[in-house]
């Protein structure tokens, strides 16, 4: 569910605008998407996202948990855990 009195912050706007190269809609990205099903990102897609996702953050996500991440909510909280790291 969007909220829409709050603009996201500033880790999830970066996370949306690298998802946002992938998809294959237009308009909004809605954070609790499923990116596979919904938005549209396929197995080759999938592989440029983590690479791109790894190399803006400078993180290692391992294959297996970067695939468990399927909403851009996920991925952004994978992203920060291990910022935090």
């Amino acid at each position: 569910m969007k909220d829409e009195n709050h603009s996201p912050e500033p880790l999830t706007k970066q996370v949306i605008n690298l998802v946002g190269k992938f998809v294959k809609v237009d308009g909004e990205l809605d954070i609790d998407q499923d990116i596979y099903g919904v938005l549209g990102v396929d197995s080759v897609s999938s592989l440029d996202l983590l690479l791109t996702i790894e190399t803006e953050f400078g993180i290692v996500i391992n294959d297996v948990d970067f695939i468990k991440a399927r909403t851009i909510r996920q991925l952004t909280n994978m992203v920060q855990g291990l910022n935090a790291a």
